[in-house]
C-alpha cells in the first residue's frame, strides 16, 4: 500500500465545538483521528495505521463524521471493489474557551500526561536494564561541591560519584538518560541553550526515515522554562 500523501503547513481548522474539544484532547482518540489528517485514507488503512480494530474505528469514526472532524472524500476501486475514503483537516486549533479544562494551565497536563507515564515506564524499564540482573538499583543521595544535595538513580555497588553513568556511554550498554534540575543561566544562556535543543531535535529526524528493521521506536522529552518553584503549604 502506498502512504498517504500529508498535507503540511496549512492554516489549522478551529475546532468550535465542545464535544470535538473533547475527543481531540482524548489522546487514545485523537490517535484514530490521525490517519485521516492531511490525508484521505479508507477506513480499513485507518484502523491498520492506528493499530485498532475495525469496529473501533467505525465507531470513532461515525463521531468524527458527526462533529465534523472527518468528512468523506472519495469513492477508489481497489482490486475490484470501491472504498470510500475519508479526509480530515492537517491541523486543528482547540481553543481554551471550548474545552472542559478549569485552567489554560491544565492542557499542558492533557498534552504531556500520557507521554509522561510512558517516559516514567520506558526509562524504568532501560534503567534496570542497564544496571543487569547482578545489581538492584536504588536512589545515591549526596552532596556536591556547590552544597546542592542531589539524587542518582544507580545500581549498587555505586562506586564512586558518578561512576555508573560514563558506562552508560559504551556501545553494549542500552541507550538511556535521564537527568534533570535546576541551573542559573544569565537569558543569553538559556536562549543559546533552547537553540542548541533545537539543533539537537533536528539533527536527529532525517527528512527519511531509516528502514523500520533497522530501527526501534525511543521516547524522548526536551524540556527548558523559567523555573517556578512549588507554593509552600
Amino acid at each position: 500500500m502506498t502512504p498517504p500523501v500529508r498535507t503540511t503547513g496549512a492554516p489549522p481548522t478551529v475546532v468550535t465545538d465542545p464535544d470535538a474539544a473533547r475527543l481531540v484532547l482524548d489522546a487514545r482518540v485523537a490517535r484514530m483521528l490521525a490517519p485521516f489528517m492531511g490525508a484521505e485514507v479508507s477506513l480499513a488503512d485507518a484502523a491498520r495505521e492506528a493499530g485498532v480494530p475495525l469496529n473501533t474505528m467505525k465507531y470513532r469514526l461515525q463521531q468524527f463524521e458527526r462533529l465534523g472532524l472527518v468528512e468523506r472524500a472519495a469513492v477508489q476501486a481497489r482490486r475490484g471493489r470501491s472504498a470510500q475514503t475519508y479526509r480530515a483537516a492537517a491541523a486543528l486549533f482547540v481553543p481554551f474557551h471550548v474545552t472542559p479544562l478549569e485552567a489554560a494551565a491544565s492542557l499542558y497536563d492533557v498534552l504531556f500526561g500520557v507521554m509522561h507515564g510512558a517516559l516514567l515506564r520506558s526509562v524504568g524499564a532501560a534503567w534496570q536494564a542497564a544496571a543487569g540482573d547482578d545489581h538492584e538499583l536504588g536512589l545515591h543521595v549526596y552532596r556536591t561541591d556547590t552544597g546542592r544535595v542531589t539524587k542518582d538513580i544507580v545500581p549498587l555497588p555505586v562506586g564512586g560519584a558518578g561512576s555508573f553513568f560514563p558506562d552508560l556511554l559504551r556501545d553494549d550498554r542500552p541507550a538511556v538518560w535521564n537527568s534533570g534540575g535546576v541551573i542559573r543561566l544569565t537569558r543569553a544562556e538559556a536562549k543559546a541553550f533552547q537553540r542548541d535543543l533545537v539543533d539537537l531535535l533536528r539533527r536527529h529526524f532525517p527528512p527519511v526515515a531509516p528502514p523500520m528493521e533497522a530501527s526501534s521506536e525511543y521516547i524522548y522529552r526536551f524540556v527548558l522554562a523559567p523555573h517556578l518553584p512549588a507554593e509552600e503549604s
